[in-house]
């Protein structure tokens, strides 16, 4: 699905006096790529009654979920994936063993551990979703995104249950609010999609859960891919941002044909 491509990976071309692909438009054109592909097998199946659901979904929502994350992390830290594109073509990158020059949702995605104010002086971390990331980055991001909101009319469901289900007070408050529900959101979702990854289970999946479950798992991480990505179009420091007005269209698109699947289930 094109929209959530453009959502998460932005509107970033290389330089035109270049005349050539650059190395950041070819990880985000990489990256962008698999989201599309795995946005539209979740959407797959979401939609179809497919009996293997319950063993590829979790395959296929944790792909979609990497994929989402690393192309945030490419707009916002551009450096690291520079970085890291340039040691996996180094002719000494070894692919058949365990190598640190590669993307770790532990780390780079998800704070390992929990960073303390005086931790943050001696040595700030920045996985994507970390206590100074979020101070730095997401908090003003989610101020701006709240203050849009409150003077336009949006007609999005995901967007109500999200920005108008806050507690009242002040917008700092709301924004500390919004970011802790994606991220006990994010930690769950990824916590259920591993688990369909790791084969940890000694009995069949449908056992523990059915095939409502994982469409279910796999509708929620699109809401929540969806929403950090409209949000990240506020970071000044991201590339490739666009304007609110496109950016709403895209996510209504994506909102959009999720409730066409729903109202075909109900009919």
């Amino acid at each position: 699905m094109e929209e959530m491509k453009k959502l998460i990976c932005g509107r970033y071309s290389p330089h035109e006096e270049l005349n050539h692909k650059d190395n950041l438009y070819e990880i985000l054109s990489h990256i962008g790529n698999n989201i599309e592909f795995f946005t539209n097998k979740s959407f797959h199946y979401i939609e179809m009654t497919d009996r293997d659901i319950t063993n590829i979904g979790p395959y296929c929502g944790r792909a979609l979920m990497e994929a989402s994350f690393t192309g945030l992390a490419a707009r916002i830290d551009p450096f690291k994936l520079l970085f890291i594109r340039y040691k996996q073509l180094d002719p000494k990158y070894m692919i058949d063993k365990k190598n640190k020059f590669s993307i770790q949702w532990s780390g780079d995605i998800i704070s390992p551990t929990k960073e303390e104010d005086t931790e943050l002086e001696k040595n700030p971390r920045r996985p994507l979703l970390s206590p100074t990331m979020y101070e730095l980055v997401w908090k003003p991001a989610i101020v701006k995104c709240i203050e849009y909101i409150q003077v336009k009319e949006i007609q999005s469901d995901w967007i109500q249950d999200t920005f108008f289900t806050v507690p009242e007070g002040p917008i700092d408050k709301q924004a500390d609010s919004v970011y802790g529900q994606f991220l006990t959101n994010t930690m769950n979702l990824y916590s259920f999609l591993s688990k369909g990854v790791h084969q940890e289970f000694v009995v069949s999946p449908e056992s523990l859960y059915d095939s409502d479950t994982v469409k279910l798992k796999l509708s929620d991480l699109i809401k929540l891919i969806s929403l950090i990505s409209l949000i990240s179009h506020n970071i000044p420091i991201a590339i490739g941002n666009m304007n609110m007005e496109e950016t709403i269209g895209y996510f209504q698109k994506i909102e959009k044909r999720r409730q066409k699947i729903e109202e075909r289930r109900q009919n």
